[in-house]
C-alpha cells in the first residue's frame, strides 16, 4: 500500500478497493458489504470462517498514507466502525 501517496479520500478508497478485489475473489463478498469498512470486516470474518485460522491485520510504518488521511474528522467519521 505504500507505493503511492493518498492525500484524499477518493485516492485511498480507490487503492483499498483495488486491494480487496483479489481477496474478495478468494473469499467472496456479500452483497450488503458496500462501504470499505464493512468490506474489510466481512473479509476478515469470511477468511476466518473458511480457513479456520486466525486472521491478522498488520499496520506498520509503511501504512502511513492511511494515517495521513485518517486524522481528518470527515474521513474518520466515514470509516469509523
Amino acid at each position: 500500500m505504500s507505493c503511492a501517496k493518498y492525500v484524499d479520500k477518493e485516492a485511498l478508497e480507490t487503492m483499498l478497493s483495488f486491494q480487496f478485489i483479489e481477496y474478495e475473489k478468494k473469499y467472496s463478498k456479500p452483497e450488503e458489504a458496500t462501504r470499505l469498512n464493512d468490506c474489510l470486516t466481512s473479509l476478515i470474518l469470511r477468511a476466518h470462517e473458511q480457513t479456520k485460522l486466525k486472521v491478522v491485520v498488520l499496520i506498520d510504518e509503511h501504512d502511513i498514507p492511511l494515517l495521513n488521511v485518517m486524522h481528518e474528522k470527515s474521513t474518520y467519521r466515514y470509516y469509523a466502525m
